[in-house]
């Protein structure tokens, strides 16, 4: 019986595949919204036409249709990439170092919403999903046993 507390004291605290899985979509999140926020600055201090930006400059697109259109409510691509960035380095640090915390699934889902606000790309489905995953970092597999029962080898 005290051998299976102790595996379910280790199954509840030590979920590191699901950390590292949910870390790798914030990141993903986060270098998406780097990169965004990269090519909004290179557009210069000029007035965006709408809510919907291209991230993408003309000077900088090599195909007239391949431009990523992004979402933001700042009225300066400049400041809009510098806002991105702000928040996509935020957002990629937490991911790596504190995404386990008690307020760490929040706080990425937060910041997802944050950097589709200011033209830091489309990652709300990515910080979606990393936030689900890290919700779940500190709660143990029991539905994995009761799914899938353990096969006895004699």
């Amino acid at each position: 019986m005290i051998q299976i507390k102790n595996l379910r004291r280790k199954l509840e605290c030590n979920n590191k595949a699901i950390r590292i899985t949910a870390s790798a979509f914030g990141v993903l999140a986060g270098i998406t919204g780097l990169i965004a926020g990269a090519f909004e600055i290179l557009q210069g201090n000029t007035t965006p036409s709408g809510l919907w930006i291209s991230m993408i400059g003309p000077n900088y697109s090599t195909w007239e249709n391949g431009a990523y259109r992004v979402f933001t409510i700042i009225p300066s691509f400049f400041i809009t990439g510098i806002l991105a960035l702000i928040i996509s380095s935020i957002a990629l640090v937490w991911s790596v170092r504190f995404i386990h915390k008690k307020n760490g699934a929040s706080v990425i889902f937060l910041l997802a919403i944050a950097q589709c606000l200011v033209g830091g790309g489309w990652v709300l489905d990515l910080g979606i999903f990393a936030s689900i995953l890290a919700s779940r970092i500190n709660s143990p597999l029991d539905w994995w046993g009761a799914t899938y029962p353990r096969r006895h080898i004699a």
